[in-house]
């Protein structure tokens, strides 16, 4: 059982890594585009 079980941590080790620096990825560009909509909303004529 330890056998299979070393065997399976580097490939998880290394999946939760990409899976990690994707969620962080997507949530970086993911909060630029709202950023850069904000002050196009915000710059609409009040009068």
């Amino acid at each position: 059982m330890s056998d299979v079980l070393s065997a399976l941590i580097p490939p998880g080790v290394v999946a939760a890594v990409v899976i990690a620096a994707v969620v962080k990825l997507m949530r970086s560009e993911g909060a630029g585009r709202r950023e850069a909509a904000e002050p196009q909303e915000k710059s609409e004529p009040s009068g």
